[in-house]
């Protein structure tokens, strides 16, 4: 009278004694699986980019406006940037509305950008990295005579934060199945 169980029943000597492809059994019939890349959806990276552009836009100009305040700076950073818009409205309204839009349309580039990292940090130091050497070159070239006033420390720091702003929300992820190339 043995008492065996299913688990010891497997490895008994009848099992040994059978010849190896009997007791091999044959792989599931299934596909190789396809080798794929996760990156976010562009519609969305585009969207929220936009969105983060915006937001970082105004909190660019509401940063760089404190530094310059504490470091002794008596510019109006948000009056400066809004001079060119006092046709339409006040120099702070326009200021703001400015920062709004040319954040957003930039943001939509960096938002399409950065689809690609998915993780939140590399996310953030790239986009304060890139949003702080792009003003750089902005301030240097482009607004050397118009804007020329603006304190360079306080708006870089300014264009840190829009990067954050701008890197801090990743798009939903997608799957996609990258070609066989054999």
């Amino acid at each position: 009278m043995s008492t065996t169980t299913g688990k010891t029943r497997a490895f008994d000597e009848s099992w040994f004694e059978r010849p190896l492809a009997e007791r091999m059994s044959d792989p599931p019939t299934s596909s190789p699986p396809q080798p794929s890349r996760i990156e976010g959806s562009k519609g969305w990276a585009m969207i929220l980019g936009a969105l983060g552009g915006a937001g970082g836009g105004i909190a660019m100009l509401f940063v760089a406006r404190e530094i310059a305040r504490r470091t002794g700076s008596t510019v109006d950073i948000i009056g400066t940037i809004g001079h060119g818009a006092r046709r339409f409205t006040d120099e702070h309204t326009g200021g703001l509305a400015i920062a709004i839009v040319l954040g957003a349309i930039l943001g939509i580039g960096i938002g399409a950008l950065f689809r690609h990292s998915l993780r939140i940090v590399p996310r953030v130091l790239a986009g304060a990295l890139l949003a702080s050497v792009l003003w750089t070159l902005v301030q240097a070239f482009l607004l050397v005579g118009a804007l020329g006033s603006l304190p360079f420390g306080a708006m870089v720091a300014g264009a840190a934060v829009y990067g954050v702003c701008v890197a801090i929300i990743p798009p939903p992820k997608r799957r996609y199945v990258l070609p066989d190339s054999g």
